[in-house]
């Protein structure tokens, strides 16, 4: 008899074959659909970002739009100008009920807006600044957050009839 050398025993050609045959085709198919399904991720996180983005665009435009419409509206009241008038012109106990009743008048129109945290008036030449914050009525512009307030105004705000402003940004 003769002798079969081990490498053309089919012992060795089956494990060859059936990866050859199985594994190989496999691999493919399963690279295949994860690109497919990576892309598809890819496709549906970036719309999905995108819409998102869409809508907190809106949400800030609306906003600003609000506390826009609501400055106007509240500025260029007459309540509001008598207000500030009697605050600068008036001195003592009398200036004292001037700024509380401009600030109570502040306070009322912020509680209409919702996007409104607080509300500062800044009068050039002055050394206080008004608002509408519980136990902060007026505050000196040479301190704290009203120092920084009061530098962004003078370096950023000034000769603006309106401008806004967000804490985050001190």
């Amino acid at each position: 008899m003769k002798h079969i050398r081990w490498y053309y025993s089919i012992s060795y050609y089956l494990p060859i074959i059936i990866v050859v045959v199985t594994i190989i085709p496999l691999y493919l198919v399963l690279q295949y659909n994860y690109s497919i399904l990576k892309q598809n991720v890819i496709n549906n996180s970036s719309s999905t970002l995108l819409s998102n983005l869409k809508n907190t665009s809106l949400n800030i435009e609306n906003t600003i739009s609000d506390i826009e419409q609501f400055t106007n509206t509240t500025v260029s009241s007459n309540e509001f100008s008598t207000h500030l008038n009697d605050y600068l012109s008036l001195t003592g106990r009398e200036k004292e009920i001037a700024r509380s009743e401009l600030t109570l008048f502040l306070d009322q129109n912020q509680k209409q807006n919702n996007n409104i945290e607080s509300i500062y008036v800044i009068v050039e030449g002055s050394d206080t600044m008004i608002t509408d914050i519980f136990q902060y009525k007026e505050i000196s512009v040479y301190s704290g957050d009203a120092e920084k307030i009061y530098n962004w105004y003078l370096e950023k705000g000034k000769n603006q009839i309106l401008w806004y402003y967000s804490t985050s940004r001190i």
